[in-house]
């Protein structure tokens, strides 16, 4: 036998599934083998996919795919039929782009996707429910991305789902929860999808170790949040969590000298925004050019701002509002700048015309730029060490369904690669402590053996010892100490 899609029932002795090389849908007893069709192709109705069992066994919801449409834009609707096959019915107002069924543990509703799929290869989706006569149809998720392929949680307390790249965080896409009107959303984990309950029990989280005596001010991040995604602090003593913002638009957060304020941008208005830690006031600064330039940086004496621009850095005044252009004699694109403290150079990420990957420096004042080193892979979130000896940063390696991401620090004149931190999952966003004793740096984090893994905020010494977890989210963009 040969089929895809397959729905266990309740009773763990049968399953449906898309046969007959995906013109039906049939039911399997799993422990004679026994195949039977119970819902054949017409002339109107090509094939079926995606089922879905009610509570009691007694029907199964499915989406079956119309003749109607191309291979591009089929059109879909929602049936439900009994477990023998008989008193097949359409559910209303589930057609053209209804799909991925399921049924609410009570029984009162079926989830759904309502996915459109166009010409040019784009494809959008999100979560509705609606009662099994095609009543109360509701729509569950609002944000961005595209969420497809909702399931409930055995208590009906909550929704997992495929969450596709929200920009500009495409690292973000993967399976997310939330709860059943749409709120609370949580992220899960990276790069997966279909997601699927354990039947019977959840397990419990691995306990947040204490954290150690990591010194300094707060550490400021970006997270996904009600509204999106914001900006947030987190003493690395105390794990104690401030949330800034609450627009869902923050990112790249980055402290002033004398931390007082964390800079961020917002992709919504293509704006750099100031916060003031204290008082919570905020006041836009500054317009970029593009709402993906996402990386700035301070000036040592607090006066000034950079951030990329193509193959430019502009260098902003924050007193007078004036832009500097420091033109770069490169065929490339420049990335993720950090100041030295002495304030006469900046260091960035080239992104050449092919490809390739380096870390320069120019001077402040503009002139030839110096590349520093060339791994092979590409280098992100580059951060100076406050005594002026090290470059930090991530560096990702790899083919993108195998991709690796790695924390190095390197000497200013290239020499002293050294490898920090390299885990089986990613290890990015790399920040400094403002005495320079400690890094912090977003880690899905080792796990110990028989235990999950511990994503979150980690800090580590300036040599990648001594790792501590200080505090537990997948759903982290951003980092800066």
């Amino acid at each position: 036998m040969q089929g895809y899609s397959p729905a266990w029932a309740p009773d763990g002795k049968r399953l449906t599934y898309s046969c007959r090389e995906g013109v039906g849908l049939c039911v399997l007893d799993v422990a004679t083998g026994a195949e039977t069709l119970i819902v054949a192709a017409t002339d109107t109705w090509s094939g079926a996919d995606s089922s879905t069992w009610s509570p009691d066994g007694t029907w199964i919801a499915f989406t079956r795919i119309s003749t109607d449409g191309d291979e591009y834009t089929q059109h879909r609707q929602l049936f439900r039929v009994r477990a023998d096959g008989s008193e097949l019915v359409p559910i209303p107002h589930t057609y053209p782009r209804a799909t991925s069924p399921d049924w609410s543990p009570d029984g009162a509703t079926i989830l759904y996707t309502d996915v459109y799929s166009g010409r040019g290869g784009e494809e959008s989706g999100d979560i509705w429910s609606i009662r099994p006569d095609g009543t109360g149809k509701r729509r569950v998720t609002r944000t961005a991305g595209s969420q497809v392929s909702g399931a409930w949680s055995p208590d009906g307390d909550r929704i997992a789902m495929y969450n596709g790249p929200e920009f500009p965080y495409a690292n973000m896409d993967g399976v997310w929860t939330t709860k059943a009107d749409g709120t609370g959303r949580k992220f899960v984990v990276r790069a997966a999808g279909a997601p699927s309950w354990h039947p019977t029990k959840a397990w419990a989280p691995t306990p947040v170790p204490e954290s150690g005596s990591a010194s300094g001010q707060r550490i400021a991040f970006v997270a996904a949040s009600e509204a999106g995604y914001d900006l947030f602090t987190v003493h690395p003593g105390s794990q104690s969590v401030e949330q800034l913002t609450t627009t869902g638009t923050a990112h790249s957060p980055t402290w002033s000298p004398d931390h007082t304020q964390i800079a961020y941008g917002s992709h919504s208005d293509s704006g750099i925004w100031l916060i003031d830690v204290r008082t919570r006031t905020r006041h836009r600064v500054a317009d970029l050019s593009y709402p993906w330039q996402f990386s700035m940086a301070w000036s040592p004496d607090g006066r000034q701002m950079v951030w990329p621009d193509a193959n430019e850095l502009i260098v902003f005044d924050l007193r007078t509002r004036q832009r500097t252009t420091i033109t770069l004699e490169t065929d490339g694109a420049s990335l993720y700048p950090t100041w030295s403290p002495n304030g006469r150079q900046i260091a960035f990420a080239l992104q050449s015309s092919l490809g390739r990957w380096d870390i320069a420096v120019v001077s402040a004042r503009g002139g030839d730029v110096r590349r520093v080193i060339r791994l092979p892979g590409v280098e992100t979130h580059l951060n100076w060490s406050p005594d002026g000896r090290r470059l930090l940063f991530a560096h990702r390696s790899g083919p993108y369904w195998a991709e690796t991401t790695s924390l190095f620090s390197v000497r200013p004149d290239g020499s002293d690669v050294r490898e920090l931190k390299s885990t089986p999952g990613l290890d990015a966003e790399p920040a400094w402590s403002p005495d320079g004793r400690h890094f912090a740096y977003y880690s899905d984090g080792p796990a110990p053996y028989g235990k999950a893994p511990q994503p979150g905020i980690w800090t580590a010494g300036p040599y990648g010892g001594s790792p501590r977890l200080v505090h537990r989210d997948r759903a982290i963009t951003d980092v800066d100490w």
